[in-house]
């Protein structure tokens, strides 16, 4: 239970660390807006694409890890989390967008 604890401590550090550094980011730089200009699919699946586009990348990571070099897992946990934060910041602001 304790190393469970030890490896999701860092994962969910770093999502809630990667959330805020987006929005700030975003703030400046508008990147949800290229992002959503980008996509060119009906505007209710936009957020289906940003989450999708996370699970082949996190596939994609994981079979590298796997097959062609040894990523431990504390660093696939930490980019895990790296990832999902940044996609589901996209994700909410591609959300608050369309229901403007």
């Amino acid at each position: 239970m304790i190393d469970l604890l030890y490896k999701l401590l860092p994962m969910v550090f770093l999502l809630t660390l990667s959330q805020a550094i987006y929005l700030k980011f975003d703030e400046k730089y508008k990147i949800t807006d290229i992002i959503n200009s980008k996509i060119k699919v009906q505007q209710k699946l936009k957020q289906f694409i940003c989450i999708l586009f996370l699970m082949i990348s996190l596939l994609f990571i994981a079979a590298i890890g796997i097959y062609v070099i040894e990523i431990p897992t504390i660093v696939y946990s930490m980019l895990c989390g790296v990832l999902t934060g940044t996609s589901i910041g996209v994700s909410n602001k591609i959300k608050i967008k369309n229901n403007l």
